[in-house]
């Protein structure tokens, strides 16, 4: 049972009790079914909740956040015209990223239709030559954070003294399947984040 910080978005309460039952199991002692295990941990340990899955981070969104706490938390009235210029232009902001959304959501359905049309449901098992198809398709990559490994989700004593490896993640989508490719890169050899690392991928 995790004391500190959240249970991680990958977990639920299915496979924490599978994990419970797993560990009872292997020392010859009984365990509580699930449902009851869930009881438990919602009447003894409501404070701790499994972490919601996150989207990137809009800094832009970030700086008009800490800026509206900001002059929020100054008592001063004869600063609303600023408070107002604030808002708005965080609301214009938003509404920019609503639009982007939108047209991105609209490539990928029209990527899925092109692929659904010329009756490929499934991604095909022979190679075909490149650009033998006549479908529009979406791509999205992105890098994520660096991963460390061995990773350990409670710090074991002699890790605390040694540096884990670092690799770096990097995702490929085609929106249209979707189908997505990720690749792990061994920090020995990861170049840099620039247009050639992403290319290569």
């Amino acid at each position: 049972m995790l004391v500190f910080g959240q249970p991680p978005s990958v977990l639920n309460y299915t496979s924490v009790h599978r994990a419970y039952e797993l560990s009872l199991q292997s020392q010859g002692e009984v365990c509580v079914g699930y449902r009851t295990f869930v009881r438990c941990w919602q009447e003894a340990c409501p404070h701790i909740v499994f972490i919601k899955p996150r989207t990137d981070l809009c800094m832009t969104c970030e700086d008009f956040k800490k800026e509206i706490n900001r002059i929020v938390s100054d008592l001063d009235d004869s600063r609303d015209d600023e408070k107002a210029m604030v808002y708005r232009k965080a609301l214009e902001h938003i509404e920019e990223a609503k639009k982007e959304r939108t047209y991105y959501n609209a490539c990928s359905k029209l990527a899925h239709q092109h692929y659904l049309k010329l009756g490929l449901k499934n991604i095909p098992t022979k190679a075909t030559r490149p650009n033998s198809r006549n479908i529009m398709q979406h791509y999205s990559w992105d890098f994520a954070q660096q991963l460390h490994y061995p990773y350990e989700d409670q710090q074991v004593g002699p890790i605390y003294f040694k540096t884990p490896r670092k690799a770096q993640l990097f995702g490929i989508c085609s929106e249209g399947l979707p189908r997505q490719t990720n690749y792990l890169i061994d920090e020995a050899d990861f170049a840099e984040k620039d247009a050639n690392t992403v290319i290569s991928c």
